[in-house]
């Protein structure tokens, strides 16, 4: 290989030829790229060439296009830290290096190690000014580049960059006519560039005459027009064609569609010059409306006025400095002017304040614009002085000036009711209608803005849920209209207690949603709650009189307990729910536990629809014993779930869950089913004086049937009523005490055993017992526990069995633990007893074993 200065010279020179050559034949940048490198390695008789772009934002240079390198690395080799490219950008010309390893300019190191590049030369590339990368090549001999090979690199970069800028300008150039496209195809007008045939018209155009592209790029352009005219037409096109006529030309001109219709077309006619000559560009629009409106109005200028009058809709024409020149007379019949009344007046007298700007805009704007539709609403006074709201459709032609018009043509229909109507939509749509505030949906919107200005400002926002206690009960007592009036009174009360930035809305029935804004600390959101429970501090008056309410209060926090607003919400009818069970008039604020136990809450209901079919429910029994002989005389039915995930549960987890719900009455069923049967296996073995005792809850004791199906289950597995004690509460008794008496009587006369569980911890126990007649009262675990260290429990106990022998009932004591319980009880004259002290809850099975051992008071 010849390697003298003179034969690269020669190469150098051949390839600077061959490069311009190929210059403009790669539409790829990344082709071109790979091409200038081959054949600059070629040229230099060099191992490896590379582009390089600069990464500004990483401060590194990615290859580009190169030859040379290994499989895979454009794209992907970057040039890091102190490269020869850095330096190189950074002095702002090209750089050469004899030895590199030795070049203390710049560090290569993996050139060194994975090339094994001992000399290299730069150069930099600029696009648009700024630095785009660089140029390079490397051979794995020892170089010394001639300022020659120096300058045809330089010539390289600078082609680089050359058509780098060709390409920014073809891709100018491409938006560009994506522009054009855009507008042309979509405008509501015609456009049409011709020479003697047209060479583009636009979809409108197309679709107004009628043509297909196919069909129309076969005609010349004057076939369109009245024959009367055609003659006219080609000479001026010809003229343009050929230069002559440069200025914009403005004509109405006939059209003939591919129908047959005529339609006059509004053009606009110039000259442009493309690249092999020049054509004719027309913009036209459609104004065979127009002019036949413009026709008739001469025509029938009385007939028209006499419409006017009686229209529903008011002509006027506005001249550019914002004067009436015209009114049509129905101006009276909509706004009650007279036409004299307002001609030659300031359109902004008329305008209502608030509208005033935005009507001055589309004044501008027509006036600026001419030629085009434009449409506004706005409020515009009466002669009675209210104001109507106006549906304007605005057109200035173009050549208003020319056809003698004074201005715009303003048409204005009376769409008052149409508002009053949308108004009425959004009130029925983000509005309660009860009370005037947001509702729900108007209420997420809000807080979402409220939110993110909060977040901006390191605000907290306390989101409140609200309901009024027992609102049902105000409702059952004084009536449905006292109960909306009382609902407006609280939403009043509570928008103007609070601060006009705080949100405020009715979500439904007696519940409340509030945002309190504005808040720095935790103190601050005390005084804000405090100025919401303030509301119902006072009595409201209803019906005449007064009444005092309270409401329970769930409150989540911005951003502590999340940034969502729907989900603030969520957390703030979680802890809502949580203040309900507290009682009438509570507050509580989110917390993670409060979700879990509601989760867990709702993981029992689901569970619950299921418990009894898929047989999860057990029973076990204490036995009750006789205390004076300590022999088993019974045993109380109490109910464990076998929860297949959460375990066994006590009633303490799912009872209240079930009766809320209403799967109470299936799950005593199957209670009642199951003591029934296993009493009835007990007494086929022999164990014939045993009773069983079944707790029912106040939904189950209430069944209409109860009294029927536990006599049904009695007589299917032949137990007499007598072995059978139902068990009720006291507050169970007395949630309707003239239909327990009735249920109560009626069980009694089946034979039932009744007994009062609880007995002195509920209601009135001396009423309860001149109510209703029982058998057995159950002294409550809590007198059990104090009766041997407190005068008084020992006392009350007594009075107990004291009582319920005068009333002829038996005195069972339960949650007997320890001896002492046992023998002060024997010694007070309980006749039964249950507890651990005796056994704990047991098993069928267990429960057999027990009894046996105890039959006779072991």
């Amino acid at each position: 290989m010849d390697r003298t200065p003179e034969a690269r010279l020669r190469k150098i020179e051949t390839a600077s030829v061959d490069l311009l050559r190929s210059f403009l034949r790669f539409k790829d940048l990344r082709d071109f790229l790979n091409f200038i490198c081959k054949e600059v390695a070629k040229a230099l008789d060099v191992d490896l060439c590379g582009v390089f772009r600069y990464e500004k934002d990483k401060n590194r240079f990615i290859l580009m296009g190169g030859f040379g390198w290994k499989k895979g690395s454009v794209g992907r080799e970057y040039l890091k830290d102190n490269s020869h490219a850095h330096y190189c950008s950074k002095i702002g010309r090209s750089v050469r290096s004899e030895d590199l390893s030795s070049d203390d300019r710049f560090s290569d190191l993996n050139l060194i190690t994975s090339y094994g590049i001992v000399s290299l030369m730069a150069a930099p590339i600029r696009h648009m000014g700024d630095l785009w990368g660089v140029i390079a090549v490397y051979s794995r001999t020892r170089r010394k580049f001639t300022k020659e090979e120096a300058d045809f690199l330089k010539g390289v970069a600078t082609a680089v960059s050359e058509y780098l800028e060709k390409e920014h300008l073809a891709e100018e150039l491409r938006r560009e006519r994506e522009i054009f496209e855009v507008i042309a195809e979509n405008a509501p007008v015609l456009i049409l560039i011709y020479r003697e045939k047209f060479i583009y018209v636009n979809s409108y155009a197309l679709r107004l005459l009628g043509y297909t592209r196919e069909e129309i790029a076969d005609m010349k352009v004057q076939d369109l027009v009245h024959p009367d005219l055609r003659e006219t037409v080609a000479e001026r096109i010809r003229r343009r064609i050929r230069g002559e006529t440069m200025s914009v030309e403005y004509a109405d001109l006939p059209v003939i569609t591919r129908s047959g219709e005529t339609r006059h077309i509004r053009i606009y006619a110039t000259t442009v010059k493309l690249k092999d000559g020049y054509a004719g560009l027309a913009v036209g629009i459609d104004v065979t409306k127009e002019l036949e409106l413009e026709r008739k109005l001469t025509e029938e200028k009385k007939k028209l006025e006499l419409i006017l009058t009686h229209s529903h809709d008011v002509v006027a024409i506005i001249d550019p400095e914002g004067y009436i020149r015209y009114k049509s007379p129905s101006s009276v019949k909509i706004l009650g002017w007279e036409p004299e009344e307002v001609v030659g007046r300031h359109f902004s007298e008329f305008i209502h304040p608030e509208d005033l700007k935005s009507v001055e805009a589309l004044k501008n704007l027509v006036f600026s614009n001419p030629g085009v539709l434009r449409t506004g609403e706005f409020r515009v006074k009466s002669k009675g002085g209210d104001y109507r709201w106006i549906e304007a459709s605005v057109f200035l032609p173009e050549n208003w000036r020319e056809i003698g018009l004074e201005g715009a043509v303003v048409s204005e229909r009376d769409i008052t009711d149409r508002k009053r109507i949308e108004e009425s939509i959004v009130r029925m749509t983000y509005y309660d209608l009860l009370t005037g505030l947001p509702n729900r949906i108007l209420f997420i919107e809000k807080l979402k803005e409220t939110l993110s200005l909060a977040g901006r400002r390191g605000e907290i926002v306390g989101i409140v849920l609200l309901d009024i206690s027992r609102f049902g009960e105000i409702n059952t007592l004084y009536g449905t209209e006292a109960g909306d009036s009382l609902i407006r009174k609280v939403g009043e009360r509570i928008r103007t207690r609070l601060r006009s930035g705080d949100l405020v809305s009715r979500f439904f029935a007696d519940k409340f949603g509030i945002a309190l804004v504005g808040i720095r600390d935790m103190r601050g959101l005390s005084r804000a709650i405090e100025k919401v429970r303030s509301v119902f501090q006072e009595p409201f008056s209803i019906n005449g009189g007064e009444v005092r309410i309270n409401a329970c209060m769930g409150v989540a926090l911005f951003p502590r307990d999340g940034e969502d607003p729907e989900d603030l919400i969520r957390k703030a009818e979680i802890a809502l729910s949580r203040a309900r069970e507290k009682g009438p008039g509570e507050i509580d604020y989110f917390s993670e536990d409060v979700e879990e136990d509601l989760r867990h809450i709702a993981v029992i209901r689901e569970g619950l629809k299921e418990a009894v079919r898929q047989d999860q429910i057990k029973v076990l029994y204490q036995p009750i014993l006789s205390l004076r002989d300590r022999r088993v005389i019974g045993m109380e039915a109490l109910v464990r779930w076998d929860h297949p995930d959460l375990g066994l549960l006590t009633p303490d987890r799912f009872i209240q869950i079930a009766e809320d719900t209403g799967y109470i009455v299936d799950l005593g069923y199957c209670i009642l089913g199951k003591a029934i049967r296993d009493l009835s296996l007990l007494r086929s073995e022999g164990f014939e004086d045993l009773f069983v005792a079944v707790n029912f809850s106040m939904r189950q004791f209430l069944e209409e049937d109860l009294t029927r199906n536990i006599r049904d289950l009695l007589n299917a597995y032949r137990v007499p009523p007598q072995c059978f004690v139902v068990e009720i509460t006291e507050s169970t008794a007395m949630k309707d005490p003239e239909r327990t008496k009735v249920i109560l009587e009626a069980m009694r006369r089946e034979g039932i055993v009744i007994a009062i569980d609880d007995f002195g911890t509920g209601y009135s126990s001396m009423n309860y017992l001149i109510e209703f007649e029982v058998d057995k009262l159950k002294i409550d675990r809590s007198f059990t526990s104090a009766v041997t260290n407190s005068d008084r429990a020992r006392a009350v106990v007594k009075a107990i069995v004291d009582l319920s022998h005068s009333v002829g009932a038996v005195s069972l004591a339960e949650g007997i633990e320890k001896e002492d319980h046992f023998m002060t009880l024997l010694d007070l004259g309980c006749d039964e007893g249950q507890g651990y002290y005796f056994s704990p809850p047991l098993e069928f099975d267990r429960l057999r074993d027990f009894i046996i051992k105890n039959c006779n008071g072991n």
